[in-house]
């Protein structure tokens, strides 16, 4: 048997014990709930117990579906939580620790619900034992004068209720005693073969067909039993037709008690309207406090538990900021160890260096020298020519001034000096001319520091 096939099999009898505990309950109450019972005033005692039991178990019945629901939720929020989780040691942690407050929290349930299980099982063994004690009590009591007293009653009460029942009863009752009961007294076999055939054939026929059918019946005996079913059939139908009227009789009976019962039931109305209204009152009074302890034990909850998620979000936090400065001062300490070797390695290329222009020192100097020597030409030379430059600009002005005194305004025209050199050009060429002409052997150039000459 499979795992679904015993599950099927358990709810079947679950459901067929529900039923069966309907059933008795429905007979128990209709025997001794009803206003008119022998057992009324002695079931009144009990009723108030029975109605606080079943109180309590269907107050038991709600706070095992909540405490049910409430561990449902805790499991499919973590069910939640796992699937947009990220991984990392901090996740891990937290994971950790709700799979500890559920597993915790299923354990207390289960705990508490062991225990009132043990209860139940303990009230349920000391009841056995009682019925078991009652049971042995009941079979040690009765004697033979006893069950003779018993006998005795119990025929009395069927001769009373044989004349409480109709004649027309009786008497079909009478009929079936002395005639042999529901087959005239023929076997079963016989008798069913003689209704086929009967309610097949007409009656005409109905004789020669039973001869064949019931060789070893005689036609007297055929004939005797056709004339004992129809007045069985007659006596059967006045039997019905009594138990009709006395039906309908009840009926009216029952009528005539419901109109009593309801006209009583009218007398103590108002004042079983204002019991059940206390009653709703007190009811609703405990239902308003109840709900206020849960609500504020939910807010307590709701507070522990947010507080309890700020100090984690807090630890997480200053585990957070920690991991930060040891990831930042392993990366400062890096870039320390890198520019330390990067320096090391500069000194040694450094050294190298120096190392490698040792051998050409002498010639190095030698260039140095001459670089100095051309530098200082062209420093000399350049200042010259801004000497020069400044007396042209003087003497520019003292003429400009000279002419501007000694003005005339009649202004000669004369197209030559359009060709005629200027001073500045004729100065130039006064200077350029008073210069040695060598031959160009070698082109200047800038020097080279002596960190980026060649080795």
């Amino acid at each position: 048997m499979t795992k679904d096939d015993a599950y099927v099999k358990l709810f079947k009898e679950i459901s067929q014990l529900e039923q069966k505990i309907r059933s008795i309950e429905r007979e128990r109450n209709l025997a001794f709930f009803q206003k008119r019972s022998d057992f009324r005033e002695t079931y009144c005692s009990l009723e108030e117990a029975f109605i606080k039991m079943n109180e309590e178990r269907n107050s038991d019945h709600v706070r095992l579906k909540r405490g049910i629901e409430k561990l449902r939720a805790n499991v499919r929020g973590f069910r939640d939580y796992i699937r947009h989780i990220k991984v990392s040691g901090e996740g891990i942690d937290r994971v950790k620790e709700r799979i500890e407050d559920i597993e915790s929290a299923i354990a207390n349930f289960k705990s508490s619900q062991r225990k009132s299980y043990d209860e139940l099982l303990n009230n349920e063994r000391i009841c056995s034992q009682e019925v078991t004690a009652l049971e042995k009590k009941f079979e040690s009591l009765p004697t033979t004068t006893e069950q003779h007293a018993v006998a005795s009653i119990y025929k009395s009460n069927s001769k009373s209720a044989a004349s409480s029942m109709r004649p027309e009863v009786v008497a079909f009752n009478e009929f079936l005693e002395s005639t042999g009961g529901m087959t005239g007294g023929w076997e079963q076999y016989d008798h069913g073969v003689f209704l086929r055939h009967r309610r097949n054939t007409s009656t005409t026929k109905l004789k020669e067909i039973l001869s064949h059918s019931l060789p070893h019946k005689s036609e007297e005996a055929i004939s005797a039993h056709i004339i004992w079913y129809e007045e069985y059939e007659n006596k059967l139908e006045s039997k019905r037709k009594a138990i009709a009227e006395w039906k309908s009789q009840k009926t009216a009976q029952l009528n005539q008690i419901i109109e009593e019962d309801s006209k009583e039931d009218a007398e103590i109305s108002k004042e079983e309207t204002i019991a059940k209204q206390k009653e709703l009152q007190v009811r609703r009074n405990e239902d308003i406090r109840l709900w206020k302890e849960r609500k504020e034990r939910e807010l307590q909850e709701k507070k522990e538990r947010e507080e309890k998620e700020r100090l984690m979000e807090k630890r997480a936090e200053e585990k957070r900021r920690l991991r930060q400065q040891q990831i930042k001062s392993q990366v400062i300490e890096f870039q320390m160890n890198k520019r330390k070797q990067e320096e090391l390695r500069e000194l040694e290329e450094f050294a190298e260096q120096l190392e490698n222009a040792g051998s050409n020192s002498a010639q190095t100097t030698n260039r140095r020298n001459e670089f100095l020597k051309r530098d200082m030409n062209k420093v000399k030379q350049k200042l010259q020519e801004k000497k020069e430059r400044e007396e042209e600009e003087a003497l520019k002005q003292l003429s400009a001034q000279k002419r501007k005194e000694s003005i005339d305004m009649k202004v000669q025209r004369d197209p030559s000096r359009i060709l005629r050199p200027t001073k500045s050009v004729t100065s130039r060429m006064n200077s350029d001319s008073s210069k040695s002409t060598q031959p160009l052997l070698h082109i200047p150039h800038r020097a080279i520091p002596a960190w980026r000459a060649d080795p």
